[in-house]
């Protein structure tokens, strides 16, 4: 109880300071469809002690809100969890732009979900696209003639789409009920190619006579056989740290490891 009464007032005061300290270059105060918009859309979604982060997005709302303007720099890491609801206002270029930056800011979450407010005319495929790139799939957008966009992200059953079709849900002055984030997971991930890195490592995954064998590689070929991916092995040398083995995975961030 008293956890959640001193997270509330820290992000009142949060909300509080950047009201008072901060100016920002996207105000949509004054289009009242879309304050409207996202306050509906935004109490319909939110649970109790959820985190919104508003980004370049000045909406009054009796919800607890942090906001950020990205055009000032002197912003500070703030001990809290990461957002479970984005609201963003940007342009389409600067969208990948916002999340790198939230990325820097230990902000990030890739399992929230996304409220995005575009201020110029958009190719819906290729903005879920670039956000795919970043495991970002709970989207909807708000296009600048106010309609409310989504797609099904894992329609194909691959992890990074790459046949997007985007749906009107509806507007602004008529949100849905129930379609805004109602996909969830598939079963099975058939057309998703995993790239997988293994090292040696006697008895748990091991060359034997020119084959991979050992329990680890067993255990990953059932979860392959459950879920239906496609592995795409590459050998790597792990580098032993004291017990540790580091540097299997090296700069990338996009493979199984094991």
């Amino acid at each position: 109880m008293y956890n959640n009464f001193y997270l509330t007032l820290i992000i009142q005061f949060l909300i509080i300071y950047n009201i008072n300290s901060q100016h920002f270059e996207i105000d949509i105060t004054n289009d009242t469809l879309v304050t409207s918009c996202i306050n509906n859309i935004l109490k319909k979604i939110y649970e109790p002690e959820t985190i919104i982060l508003m980004i370049d997005t000045f909406t009054r709302t009796s919800l607890p809100i942090v906001y950020y303007n990205t055009s000032k720099r002197s912003f500070k890491k703030i001990s809290l969890d990461p957002p479970e609801i984005y609201v963003i206002t940007a342009k389409e270029e600067s969208v990948t732009e916002i999340f790198k930056f939230v990325q820097k800011i230990d902000m990030f979450n890739h399992k929230a979900k996304v409220l995005l407010r575009l201020t110029t005319g958009v190719n819906y495929e290729r903005v879920f696209a670039n956000l795919a790139k970043r495991f970002i799939y709970k989207v909807v957008l708000i296009d600048v003639n106010d309609n409310l966009v989504s797609y099904d992200p894992f329609n194909h059953e691959e992890a990074e789409p790459s046949f997007i079709e985007p749906k009107i849900l509806g507007s602004c002055a008529n949100i849905p009920q129930n379609t805004l984030f109602s996909y969830g997971s598939p079963l099975w991930w058939r057309n998703t190619t995993v790239k997988t890195l293994y090292s040696n490592h006697y008895p748990y995954l091991y060359h034997e006579g020119g084959e991979l064998v050992g329990e680890t590689y067993q255990l990953f070929r059932l979860i392959e056989e459950k879920l239906q991916f496609h592995p795409d092995f590459e050998e790597q040398q792990a580098v032993l740290n004291g017990t540790t083995y580091i540097d299997v995975l090296g700069s990338s961030s996009t493979y199984s490891v094991f």
